[in-house]
Formats: structure tokens, sequence, C-alpha cells
């Protein structure tokens, strides 16, 4: 995309994922439609950028090539559920037409095994896209003990059609078919040249606990940053975390160490390729402490963290973001990159100027390039959530190939489905998303991942 700025042009990539929304003022709820100039790369050349009017800074190299993106022990903490009864799932959504290229199954664990039949049978579409292989957290407590799905590293996607489902990694997946709750995952690629499915995504759940997460790749080797980091991340958080059950501040000491700990991983084994390439990063974890059945969540970038809930005798939801995306134009953002010595471009979308480029986002793990410009690997850790009795609960993390053409608080659309459908919800929320790209007509779509939680609280529970 060549867009004329006051003092020049500025080069960027249209075949690379969008770091483009517009940030508006308020924190929970704002409009996350996409630019028409900001259908590029989180990562570019600043051919021609300025700090704050368009004017070419002089400090700053303007011969470096644009970035293009290529791709990419068991527990005595008390019980998540309680009580709760289980929710009973139809093992299919008969009466729904599919959308072309997904098959719709009620519940994951329907899912997978029809992906796994499917490998088997060596038909269809769906050869090929799911593997049974452990998450590398799973080490830390008794075999047999915890149930995930998790994104498969597989560049060779890149051949794949395009809106093709991503490979997917499981074990011991029966579990997620009974549980109290309901989760839906989908990961789709988007429409890039040359470039594979640079989202990644996991869920890993025991009894006491459910802890899942997004991550979205940008630069030439995102693909291999978000792969990763949700191999790292999850496992370092559940060490610290998930066999006491501790307290908010333990959180928020156990998400930073996590972050830290993932960013220094991505160093050590990608020294180079993690100079212009990076990843957001969204985790959540469900358990109980104390009786209450609370939300703690941490997250890098733009790839939000939703919560929804409404009553079981129905009405309307109420939907809010947790937290606020990390755009470099974000005032307390803008406050600590100045602090750092670091610049950045007010241009659409703004961009933190580096020597290697512009990246649009404040907050990454990997992008070491823009380490000394002011970017942070720290998280963000929004206030937790207790979820109450009496309520219908919704939990979700997309990346922005979701949030950039529909606003959080219009997520309650997902909601129209029972929770005993959070698949079917998950991947129509996709198809959504996707149409909407569609309809932009940028010539790009962005890849799109839905994590979503669904969950009934009787009174009193």
């Amino acid at each position: 995309v060549a867009v004329n700025a006051a003092a020049g042009a500025v080069v960027a990539d249209a075949a690379a994922d969008d770091g483009s929304k517009a940030q508006a003022q308020a924190p929970l709820v704002r409009s996350r439609r996409a630019s028409r100039l900001g259908l590029g790369s989180k990562w570019f050349s600043p051919v021609a950028a300025s700090p704050s009017s368009g004017d070419a800074p002089a400090r700053r190299p303007s011969a470096a090539p644009p970035m293009q993106q290529q791709g990419r022990r068991g527990s005595t903490a008390q019980s998540l559920t309680g009580e709760q009864p289980r929710i009973r799932r139809r093992e299919s959504n008969a009466g729904r037409a599919p959308a072309r290229g997904l098959r719709r199954a009620a519940s994951l664990d329907a899912k997978l095994a029809g992906l796994l039949r499917a490998a088997v049978d060596g038909e269809g579409e769906d050869t090929r896209l799911v593997a049974q292989r452990p998450h590398p957290a799973e080490v830390l407590f008794a075999p047999g003990t915890v149930a995930s799905v998790w994104g498969g590293s597989a560049a060779s996607d890149v051949f794949r059609p395009y809106f093709s489902h991503k490979v997917l990694n499981t074990h011991n997946y029966a579990q997620f078919g009974d549980l109290p709750y309901t989760v839906g995952v989908h990961c789709q690629r988007g429409q890039k040249q040359n470039s594979p499915n640079q989202d990644d995504s996991f869920v890993l759940q025991r009894k006491e606990w459910l802890c899942f997460g997004v991550m979205d790749g940008h630069g030439d080797h995102g693909h291999l940053m978000s792969h990763l980091a949700q191999e790292v991340l999850p496992k370092s958080i559940l060490e610290r975390c998930a066999p006491e059950g501790g307290t908010s501040e333990d959180w928020q000491a156990a998400a930073s160490t996590a972050f830290h700990n993932a960013a220094g991983r991505l160093r050590r084994v990608y020294p180079k390729e993690s100079r212009a390439s990076g990843t957001t990063a969204s985790v959540a974890l469900l358990d109980r402490s104390g009786g209450a059945l609370r939300l703690r969540t941490a997250f890098v970038g733009d790839s939000s963290i939703v919560y929804g809930r409404r009553s079981v005798e129905g009405g309307a939801w109420q939907v809010r973001q947790l937290g606020v995306d990390h755009k470099p134009d974000r005032e307390d953002e803008l406050q600590r990159i100045s602090a750092a010595g670091g610049e950045v471009w007010r241009g659409d979308p703004p961009r933190l100027l580096c020597s290697v480029g512009g990246l649009a986002m404040s907050r990454s793990l990997g992008d070491f390039a823009a380490a000394e410009c002011g970017l942070t690997c720290e998280p963000e850790v929004p206030q937790e959530v207790i979820l109450e009795g009496g309520f219908e609960h919704m939990l979700l993390i997309c990346s922005d190939g979701v949030w950039d053409f529909i606003e959080p608080v219009t997520a309650r659309l997902a909601a129209r489905f029972p929770p005993q459908s959070a698949q079917v919800a998950a991947e129509k929320l996709a198809v959504k998303a996707q149409s909407r790209w569609q309809e932009n007509e940028s010539g790009m779509i962005d890849d799109i991942t839905v994590c979503m939680v669904r969950i009934v609280l009787g009174k009193g529970t």
C-alpha cells in the first residue's frame, strides 16, 4: 500500500498482517474498524515517516528494505467446577448449513474426533490437520490428567488454500467432552501471498483449572515466534500458578516472569529472526480459590481479551474488553516510549520507530530491534474477574483478524448460540470476520483465530 504523506511516501507491505486498528478513547468499548490507510504490515520500512507530522525523521535510515511477512505432577487445588452440573452436548449441529470448508461440530471434542477420523481414513480436505501429541506444559503434571489442543508448527501450510484450518496437536481430547463448560477453538489461514498462518493458540485443562491463549505473529518469521511462544508461555505460567492456585499478586509476578522467560527463549532460539519478527500474546487462567471461580489474564500486543455475562434468566449481555491494546500512541505507552528515548510516528496506524522500521504496537514478544526504542515484553495484567453464580459467562480471546472489523462489544453475536455449541460459535465468528475482510476489498485478509469458553453457573454456585 503506497500512502502519500505530507512530505513523502510511506511504503507499507500489503501482504502482511494488520496492525491498523483505530484506537478510540473509551477503554472498554471502542471502534476497531480497519483503517483505509492501515491494511499493511505491523512492520514497515520508514521511507518517510515522522514522529509527529509526517515529515521524514532526519536520524532514521531510509534505505532499509520493507519488512514482508513470509508466513511465520498432580495438584491438590480445589476443583475448578465445584458441584456444577455438567452440560449435555449434542454431537452434531443438525439443521444448520455448514459454511464451505468447515465441518460443524457442536463441541471441541467432537470436532477433534472428526479431524482424527479423517486423518486415519485419508479422506477429504481435513486429512493431516490434527495429530495426537502432548503439549510441552503437560510434563508438569501426572500423565493423563491434562487435556490439550494447540497449534502445530507447519510452515508448509503456505501451500495450502487460503482460509484453510490450521494444523492442530491434541492430547486426551475426549476429556473436553466431560466438563461443566464448553470450549471452542478455530484458527484459519488468511489471504496473504507466500505467508503461512502466523496465528497460534493453546487450550490446556485439568480438573482444577483451564488455561488458554492466542498468539499472533508478525514479520518474516512471525509464525516461528508465535509457535514457540505458545509452547513456552503456558508452561512457565502453570508451573508458578496452577499447582498452588496463588493470589492475584502471585499472578502478577508469575505472568511477568513467564513473559520475560518467553522473550528470552525467543532470543536464544532465533537470535537473528527475532530482531524484526515477533508475536502478540494473550493468556487467561480460570481456576478456583477460596470457593470463587476467577479469571486472571495477561497480555502484550493487540490480541484482545473479552469477557461477557448475562443472567441465567435471560436478558442482555454485558460485554467488556479486559485491558486496552498496546498501541504506540496510547497515552501511557507514548509517555513510556518517550522516557526510553523512542519515537512514535503519528500516522495511520501509529508506529514505534527503530533502526529497521516501524512497529504498529508498543509491547510484544520478540521484535528485539525495537527494544532499545521503548518496546517491552512486560505484560499488562487486568484486574481479575470473579465469575458469579446466577450468570452465564463468555470468555473470548481473538487475534486482530477478528477485531479489525468486529468490535469487542458486538462479539455477543457469538453468544446467540447455546453454551453447548461453543465450537460452532467460534467458527461462525471466524466466518463473520472473514466476510467483513472480504467486503473491505483490500486484497488482503488476515489470519483469524478465535478461542471461546462458555460456562453457566446456577444461582448459589
